[in-house]
């Protein structure tokens, strides 16, 4: 989307209005209710998240299965891998966010953009996309650790 369009451009803000949007997720609820029962917390077996495209961007995540529905060790790495994917696709996303605040904000900032953007490029460097083994994760989240509390980060 681009961020100056029309407002009479369907894209525009203006044209997804807070009443609009509440009107579409009732619907959306109300047809979930025909078809399926809620269990004994009230939830439903599938859930539905709408995203107001003209101000927010696009998902970044994948889902991932319950733990206890994996049974094999291709399951448990399918579940790894979703969850490493979702990680990196978020570093991936705080670096590209900290590089255009980086090129538009020259102040006394400068310096935490820098060290944030470190540590993404550590995330994604210690955290691979493929497939991992416990043991390699619990280290990766070691080393993360230990470099968030080598810059004073204290996140324990």
């Amino acid at each position: 989307m681009h961020s100056r369009c029309p407002e009479d451009h369907p894209w525009h803000p203006s044209q997804v209005t807070i009443e609009k949007l509440e009107k579409f997720c009732a619907a959306i609820r109300k047809a979930a209710d025909a078809l399926w029962d809620r269990d004994e917390d009230g939830d439903l077996p599938v859930e539905c998240h709408l995203l107001d495209r003209t101000r927010y961007q696009p998902y970044c995540h994948i889902p991932v299965a319950y733990d206890h529905h994996a049974e094999t060790e291709e399951d448990h790495n399918q579940i790894l891998g979703a969850l490493t994917a979702n990680l990196c696709s978020a570093t991936e996303r705080l670096d590209m966010y900290m590089r255009c605040r980086e090129s538009s904000v020259r102040t006394g900032l400068d310096k935490d953009v820098r060290l944030i953007r470190n540590m993404a490029k550590v995330m994604a460097e210690v955290v691979p996309v493929k497939k991992v083994k416990r043991e390699a994760m619990e280290k990766a989240a070691k080393e993360v650790l230990q470099w968030l509390q080598q810059r004073r980060f204290n996140w324990t």
